[in-house]
């Protein structure tokens, strides 16, 4: 049985969690965001998120682009097919 101590400590915890994915959010795009930013369809997108380097963040089944690694993730893939 958790005493109360155990019990804040948790919820402390958890809220700490909460701000950290809503700090994340702000640096990310879902990947229905980046698509509309983007111009493409959503499963074109979707595509880009498999390719092994894209620079994704998963938060729990959701996976968000990560806006400040875009640019050069483009800059190094000119001139290649990457889907």
């Amino acid at each position: 049985m958790k005493n109360r101590g155990e019990s804040e400590t948790m919820i402390n915890i958890s809220e700490k969690m909460k701000e950290h994915n809503e700090l994340v959010k702000k640096r990310t795009l879902s990947i229905k965001e980046w698509a509309e930013v983007e111009g493409i369809s959503y499963n074109q997108a979707l595509k880009f998120t498999h390719i092994k380097d894209f620079p994704i963040i998963k938060l729990g089944r959701e996976r968000r682009v990560v806006v400040s690694r875009l640019d050069k993730w483009f800059e190094d893939h000119i001139g290649t097919e990457v889907i």
